[in-house]
């Protein structure tokens, strides 16, 4: 996931992207999204 491209286009996208990364168990991808 490119989540610095994400976070700069959609708040919102960004946090249903972590969201959907926590629910899949993806810690490592959630909290990557949580940095950007």
């Amino acid at each position: 996931m490119d989540w610095q491209d994400l976070a700069l286009s959609s708040h919102f996208d960004t946090a249903v992207a972590i969201r959907e990364a926590l629910k899949e168990g993806n810690m490592s991808e959630a909290n990557a999204g949580l940095e950007e």
